[in-house]
């Protein structure tokens, strides 16, 4: 049977937690191993966890969200890892069967599926299909990421980046080592919303990041070619249209299945 490790990165994340390990070890499905990585927190978030053997705790000091990823992922004992951040959780208790039930029958590296935000009840699609356009462009809710663990021992997270650095192994996995991409038609999480990627006053550290992750994996005549795509598709009026709450939803949905050409 598939195992998963369903791996959550925290530090003092007070019942949220809880709340996420909870709502995991309400599986139907029942291989998998759920991996805290915590950075010594003193909330008493930690000792708030219920003794359950499929809860694994590990303590240690980290450098950033990624560096504990990381240090999570050398621990994983599972065949796919799942990334769900405190306070996100997975979307139904029969999720992880089937995420299994569709891997058995569609051979892949990484899978990725869709995610409910909670805040706004957005539905977040996926694209159709993963290219390269799509990956210049944007990324995918990385709770929403099933990937094959032997991949991430392979190559971990870049520490470099501080806020993209999973959108920059999704990059890696698809345009470097050409990984199956797969998309799953399940809702995979309840996406809370708050992560370190949220917030106005990280936007600048995204637009670097993203240029640079664009220089490091795409050719200049690709990145030349991208531009003037995103360019026609008139990026001022789809910002207006996508937040307003009316549109939000079909927009994304729309938006996923132009990047999939």
């Amino acid at each position: 049977m598939i195992k998963f490790s369903i791996i959550t990165v925290c530090l003092n994340a007070g019942n949220d937690l809880l709340e996420t390990v909870e709502s995991t070890l309400k599986q139907s499905y029942d291989e998998f191993e759920i991996i805290v990585k915590d950075g010594f927190s003193k909330d008493c978030s930690i000792e708030k966890l219920p003794q359950n053997k499929k809860v694994c705790v590990y303590q240690e000091k980290d450098k950033s969200v990624y560096d504990a990823m990381n240090q999570a992922i050398a621990y994983a004992t599972g065949d796919y890892c799942l990334f769900i951040n405190a306070g996100d959780t997975l979307y139904e208790p029969s999720t992880l069967q089937l995420i299994a039930d569709f891997i058995e029958k569609n051979p892949g590296d990484f899978y990725y599926g869709k995610s409910h935000t909670l805040s706004s009840g957005v539905m977040n699609y996926g694209p159709e299909k993963v290219t390269k356009y799509f990956c210049y462009r944007t990324t995918m809710r990385h709770q929403a990421m099933v990937i094959k663990t032997s991949y991430l021992k392979e190559r971990g997270y870049d520490t470099q980046y501080k806020i993209t650095a999973d959108r920059e192994w999704m990059v890696y996995a698809f345009v470097q080592a050409k990984m199956r991409f797969v998309r799953m038609p399940m809702v995979v999480c309840n996406y809370k919303g708050g992560g370190i990627s949220s917030g106005e006053d990280v936007r600048q550290i995204i637009a670097e990041e993203t240029r640079k992750i664009n220089q490091t994996h795409f050719t200049k005549v690709e990145q030349m070619k991208f531009a003037v795509m995103h360019a026609i598709t008139l990026p001022g009026i789809r910002s207006k249209i996508s937040s307003n709450p009316r549109f939000k939803s079909l927009y994304y949905k729309m938006r996923y299945k132009y990047l999939s050409r």
